[in-house]
């Protein structure tokens, strides 16, 4: 059955697109205790997608599905450092505010 699928006209355009459509996922930058976050990427669900689209018989860049690529160094992983800009690839604004006195946070 999986030969039978590797030869189908629809598999052969999904492997095809795939680097196409592939988005690397970016490390987050550390410095000393500072950090920039980095960003996820995505890949095709070569499986899920081809499933998808022999339903309607033909390929449809419309109907692929992706995953998600995480990165190795993310700031999940990293609490205890500053985060000091945001990423340059993704259009964020980031604000910290140091706090000496709590009584009036407002």
């Amino acid at each position: 059955m999986s030969v039978v699928k590797e030869y189908d006209d629809i598999m052969i355009e999904i492997k095809n697109v795939n680097e196409e459509y592939k988005i690397e996922a970016k490390d987050a930058l550390i410095n000393d205790n500072t950090i920039i976050p980095g960003l996820k990427g995505k890949e095709i669900d070569i499986n899920k997608s081809y499933s998808k689209m022999k339903r309607y018989g033909s390929f449809n860049s419309n109907l692929l599905i992706y995953k998600e690529i995480f990165p190795t160094v993310s700031i999940k992983d990293n609490f205890n450092k500053f985060v000091i800009s945001g990423n340059s690839e993704k259009r964020m604004v980031s604000f910290i505010f140091l706090v000496e006195d709590n009584d009036n946070i407002d």
